[in-house]
């Protein structure tokens, strides 16, 4: 017996192409699973919100004219970041042409969900 000990060339390029199938195997399990979480964030992030344009109008019988009349009379703590674009900005419907309120919100990305739709149409 002889005193070497230690792994050959081949044992070492085994271990790290086993390493490497596993990591790109792993990769895109991952990043799909954070697109996931990002869209359910968002829709609890917009149903929160509508959720809360419709108690302000019940109450008022008025929509709100910017997001922040829903913190300021407290029917949010705050306005929720959007999960797509990392920023509390979000896109408004007005509930009528010529109406200056807010009936509904969308997110701003321009991105595309994992089901195709774009995330401004949610």
């Amino acid at each position: 017996m002889s005193g070497n000990r230690g792994f050959t060339l081949v044992e070492l390029a085994a271990v790290i192409a086993i390493i490497g199938l596993l990591y790109a195997a792993g990769v895109p399990v991952y990043e799909k699973a954070v697109i996931r979480a990002r869209e359910s964030a968002l829709l609890e992030n917009l149903k929160v919100m509508r959720q809360a344009i419709d108690q302000y109008y019940r109450d008022n019988m008025a929509y709100p004219e910017k997001l922040e009349d829903l913190v300021e009379k407290r029917y949010l703590r705050r306005i929720p970041d959007d999960p797509l674009t990392g920023m509390a900005d979000w896109g408004t419907e007005p509930s009528g042409d010529e109406l200056q309120d807010i009936y509904d919100v969308r997110s701003l990305s321009s991105d595309s969900s994992l089901d195709g739709t774009s995330y401004s149409e949610w």
